[in-house]
């Protein structure tokens, strides 16, 4: 995986992942497929869900090809998330997806089978059959318990971004993470009450993915699992199983769907470093040419693990320009959007417009080379 693969051979894995879903979704039902997206990279952002009409001239501006939004579970109905929808396309903007964080990630009952596993699960479920309902073809989720850990912040390059320190005993959640960490600890600290085997933690999610996977093709809408955030073997106690390209594939076989797959976040592949067992341009070459990528986020780390701190995309240790080749090598049909916007004087839109040029600029230069 680690020398670069010639066009012919990208190619020939495409074909063949192409031959592999359609044989894969021959034995399932019927109904067992993804709604299909416009072809080519998409780029976009985060959005709000009742935007202003400044808002709305401002990605106009940026020449975004999507968005996405989030909302709170008080908010998910089918009736609020039309209105979004409904709010952008009346403006010339498509909603890519809409997130629900309260319900698809950091779940505790579920990836540790506490007694209210399956109520969250049903939960999920009617999160699938709404986002299907109202036309939307994908979710982003984890399966973890503590995403975006940071030890504190550092200064970079004149802005303060999230700093990770798997040395310090004060790793923590951010404040406006639905996870009930009220305490930091160290990478050991067992800050979930005990300590916790890959087994069990493999058990939990086979137990959720086999419920929620026939939900997931019945509602023709893709599940996007991200990488662990960072992709530590074990957290607090609690097993990591998204935090290596075999990890990753192995989740992905165990759902055996067609819709269920990954967000593949380049800054959390880049966290982990050579021991994902693949460099993210590598992990594009191999989920893309499987069609198993739904997402990507575009974010780059100053070093791998065990200590990295977040960056402005063009001065991290990772080339990002590979990321964009592999996207145009695989013909990826998805979002590529900016991910943990970096402060800067006059607020998110200041980061938005530079990081959105950059990013453009990389599509741009290899589209130009594929040609």
């Amino acid at each position: 995986m680690s020398r670069k693969l010639s066009r012919r051979e990208i190619g020939k894995m495409a074909l063949a992942g192409a031959l592999g879903e359609t044989l894969l979704g021959a034995s399932q039902q019927s109904s067992a497929v993804v709604r299909s997206q416009p072809p080519g990279i998409k780029l976009g952002s985060a959005a709000p869900m009742n935007p202003t009409d400044e808002d709305l001239l401002f990605f106009k501006q940026l020449g975004v090809d999507c968005v996405y939004c989030a909302v709170t579970s008080q908010d998910s109905s089918l009736e609020s998330l039309l209105n979004i929808k409904k709010r952008y396309t009346q403006a010339g903007l498509t909603v890519h997806n809409i997130r629900n964080l309260g319900v698809t990630n950091n779940q505790v009952a579920i990836v540790l089978n506490r007694p209210d596993r399956d109520k969250r699960i049903e939960d999920y479920k009617t999160w699938l059959r709404t986002i299907g309902q109202a036309g939307f073809h994908y979710t982003l989720s984890t399966f973890n318990l503590a995403q975006i850990v940071s030890s504190g912040l550092v200064e970079t390059r004149g802005s303060r971004t999230r700093d990770c320190d798997l040395s310090s005993s004060q790793l923590g959640i951010p404040g406006d993470n639905p996870v009930p960490i009220s305490e930091k600890g160290s990478v050991n600290s067992l800050l979930f009450g005990r300590e916790y085997s890959r087994d069990e933690i493999w058990a939990n999610y086979t137990y959720f993915i086999k419920r929620v996977a026939p939900v997931a093709e019945e509602s023709q809408v893709a599940i996007g699992f991200h990488p662990d955030d960072p992709p530590t073997p074990t957290l607090f106690g609690v097993p990591r199983i998204f935090s290596t390209f075999d990890d990753c594939t192995k989740a992905l076989k165990i759902a055996n769907s067609p819709n269920v797959g990954m967000c593949l976040c380049c800054g959390t592949w880049a966290e982990g470093g050579a021991a994902m067992g693949i460099d993210p341009a590598g992990a594009i070459r191999h989920f893309g040419s499987r069609k198993q990528i739904y997402e990507i986020h575009f974010r780059n780390v100053s070093s791998p693990l065990p200590h990295f701190h977040e960056t402005f995309p063009d001065n991290g240790y990772y080339d990002m320009y590979k990321v964009m080749q592999a996207l145009v090598d695989v013909r990826y049909d998805g979002i590529v959007h900016l991910d943990h916007f970096v402060p800067m004087v006059g607020g998110n839109r200041t980061y938005e417009a530079f990081a959105m040029g950059y990013m453009r600029a990389m599509k741009q230069r290899a589209l130009a080379g594929f040609a």
